[in-house]
């Protein structure tokens, strides 16, 4: 820390920024407040939360920008190093000490605010459909301000998910919630409005309080347009119902101030964003390919509340089954009892094979076909091929436990015996 410069290195959780102040930067930048943070942006599995981390560093150039930082000073410039997982953010030209110290002040509270966003922000992926962030589409989105529909909402469904997951049930460490006190007033306001909302829910008894969450709306509310009011309660009810999916207030109050049952495109939005919302809906949209098919790539397992017209649909049960091999349970008669979609659910989940109709359980080329893919499926066999050496006696050396299923002159047989035991002896008991 000298006269005309200083530099500050701030720990936030578990990690470490640099933050520079200088009087007079090289390059003709003049009076200059800089940030350097970095993170670890590898795609090893073990960075379980790295679409959290990218979103949180696009999150604070945008608090940044909704805290109009660079009011006094040249428009925030920030630059990208992806082999380091650098991003390094800069305001130039500063008018005055004042104005910088200023900034400092802003800069610094906000970070304050973000230890662990991270953790919060990654639950919002649920689905491997659900929009993926890579460094370059970071890069790009940070250049952008919060013009497009899309991006405004995630910056306000990433102060909602804070809301729930670090304010109202908070982690190890606590955030400093004084930067909200920097955001533009419709964005400290949905923040507001969203922490009473969870704090109700949270300490509800009975999870039908819709007229305890029509009085914090009205309150909230009050002193705004009745345009605005009813917008930013239908924004706030979005939010709760998609991650609240199991309260079925928020499905109630968003049918009070929505089409929700006409409304196709909220429909899809809401879907996409969690799958579970899919059986909630109306009938009309639950027979809809598009919609449903939005549901079930992210969640097999949806494809219980498609209609009748659907679960018969084979391209659409494909999809189920290749995503959760259990979901051939939902399909229609005819569907359990296609070799193709047997074979895809028991490839994906064997023991869903327990839900295929009796024409596929007694269609021995397919129970090879599994079989042979998976000898766990030997339970499911016939007797006839219970009783094939020629065909088991390759599976026994893969997986023991086939022995336990032979018949009875199979197992009596020694070269299988022999085999069976040198794998594993306790199947032979």
């Amino acid at each position: 820390n000298m006269a005309d410069a200083a530099f500050i290195n701030a720990k936030l959780g578990v990690h470490v920024c640099t933050i520079t102040m200088l009087e007079q930067a090289e390059g003709g930048k003049g009076r200059t407040l800089c940030l350097d943070i970095s993170d670890n942006f590898s795609n090893r599995a073990k960075n379980r939360h790295l679409q959290g981390k990218y979103k949180r560093f696009w999150f604070l150039v945008q608090a940044l920008r909704c805290a109009s930082v660079d009011e006094n000073s040249r428009p925030m410039t920030i630059c990208f190093n992806q082999s380091a997982g650098k991003m390094t953010i800069e305001y130039t030209q500063v008018n005055s000490r004042l104005a910088l110290q200023a900034a400092f002040v802003k800069l610094v509270t906000i970070l304050s605010g973000l230890t662990s966003l991270d953790t919060s922000i990654n639950k919002f992926n649920r689905g491997e459909n659900t929009d993926k962030w890579n460094f370059e589409m970071l890069v790009a989105k940070c250049q952008n301000g919060l013009d497009d529909p899309k991006d405004k909402w995630t910056f306000k469904h990433c102060l909602f998910l804070d809301t729930i997951y670090n304010r109202i049930m908070p982690l190890e460490w606590h955030s400093d919630y004084t930067f909200l006190d920097y955001l533009d007033k419709e964005y400290k306001l949905f923040y507001d409005i969203a922490e009473r909302t969870v704090l109700s829910f949270g300490t509800a008894k009975d999870p039908h309080k819709i007229s305890e969450l029509h009085q914090i709306f009205t309150d909230a509310t009050k002193h705004l347009a009745p345009d605005d009011a009813v917008r930013i309660i239908k924004e706030l009810l979005v939010h709760n119902a998609i991650e609240f999916v199991s309260n079925s207030s928020f499905i109630q109050l968003l049918r009070e101030y929505t089409d929700l049952d006409h409304d196709r495109d909220l429909v899809l939005f809401l879907v996409h964003q969690n799958p579970c919302l899919f059986r909630y809906i109306t009938k009309r949209f639950q027979d809809d390919i598009e919609i449903a098919k939005t549901a079930i790539e992210q969640r097999g397992s949806s494809l219980d509340y498609a209609s009748d017209r659907l679960k018969n649909d084979k391209s659409l049960v494909m999809l189920a089954v290749n995503n959760y091999g259990y979901a051939i349970e939902y399909a229609s008669t005819d569907l359990k009892n296609d070799p193709d979609v047997v074979l895809s659910a028991a490839r994906n989940r064997v023991n869903s094979f327990r839900y295929a109709g009796p024409a596929a359980k007694n269609n021995e080329a397919l129970l090879r076909k599994i079989i042979e893919g998976n000898p766990l499926a030997i339970n499911f066999a016939t007797e006839s091929l219970k009783d094939d050496k020629d065909f088991v006696l390759p599976l026994v050396p893969r997986c023991a436990i086939v022995y336990k299923y032979l018949s009875d002159r199979l197992k009596s047989d020694p070269e299988i015996q022999t085999i069976a035991r040198n794998k594993n002896a306790k199947f032979m008991q």
